[in-house]
């Protein structure tokens, strides 16, 4: 299967300031995401910097949450020079950290798999998947921050959050996720099915692999069949599905979603949930 994934890649890059070596500081009592950036001290790690700087992917979710919600205590985005292929969200110190070994890490794994890809689709894949993961755990973060009782796994809460985010995000490169989705979904299933455990394992363990029929999706499609009416094609979701979905969202009112909605500011895409 030839799967080609379209990304639009910012090119101005702004002023960074190094967090550098110091202790990162528990951030103040605000509504706000905070990025750090450590200075990177090996070339796979410098390299790795700049692909991730040029995409912007913290800097437009920061943008999207300035606009759409307000975080308790607010939360930093901290990318660090670690050894491990680290990005997970930590609630002692209140940030999500991300390992500049994350993104060669990934691109190693899908050079392992057959995809028919060049190089350079493989980097611009692993930079989405990371796009995706970081998302991803800002919705975990979110639950958790706003202490949200469910029942069943945090993956299945934390995936329309992430779906949301990651539309909203693209917004603003002009990138049609839709368009994206169906491809994204294939090469997930690619993934899954490899055959090579190592392979299939790295993936589950960050929750990047979502299993069809992608009832994750539904309280999404539910919420507006017209707008999502891309996810629902790239979902493979059938008429009567998304009806399903519509009578379920509806029904969901005193779930998780009803939950979080106080975080969601009015006349929003997440407001509107």
């Amino acid at each position: 299967m030839n799967i080609k994934l379209a990304f639009v890649v910012v090119l101005l890059v702004p002023m960074v300031a190094w967090a550098g070596s110091a202790e990162v500081p528990k951030p103040r009592t605000v509504e706000n995401i905070d990025i750090r950036y450590d200075r990177p001290s090996r070339r796979s790690s410098e390299e790795a910097f700049w692909q991730i700087l040029e995409t912007q992917m913290a800097e437009k979710l920061r943008t999207v949450v300035r606009e759409q919600i307000a975080v308790p205590d607010g939360l930093t985005i901290h990318f660090v020079d670690s050894r491990e292929e680290d990005l997970y969200y930590d609630n002692v110190d209140n940030q999500i950290v991300v390992s500049y070994r994350f993104l060669p890490s990934l691109e190693k794994q899908l050079k392992r798999l057959d995809l028919d890809m060049t190089d350079e689709e493989i980097e611009r894949a692993a930079l989405r998947f990371t796009q995706v993961a970081l998302l991803l755990e800002f919705s975990y973060a979110l639950l958790d921050k706003g202490d949200v009782f469910y029942v069943g796994t945090g993956q299945e809460q934390a995936l329309p959050l992430m779906l949301v985010l990651l539309t909203e995000s693209d917004k603003i490169s002009n990138v049609d996720t839709f368009e994206l989705l169906g491809q994204f979904l294939a090469m997930t299933q690619q993934i899954a099915n490899a055959g090579d455990d190592k392979v299939g394992a790295f993936w589950r363990n960050r929750g990047l692999l979502p299993q069809p029929p992608y009832d994750e999706f539904c309280s999404v499609i539910g919420s507006d069949p017209t707008v999502y009416a891309g996810l629902a094609k790239g979902a493979n979701y059938s008429p009567a599905r998304v009806k399903s979905c519509v009578k379920e969202f509806r029904n969901s009112k005193g779930g998780w979603l009803a939950q979080l909605r106080p975080l969601f500011k009015n006349n929003t895409a997440l407001g509107s949930l």
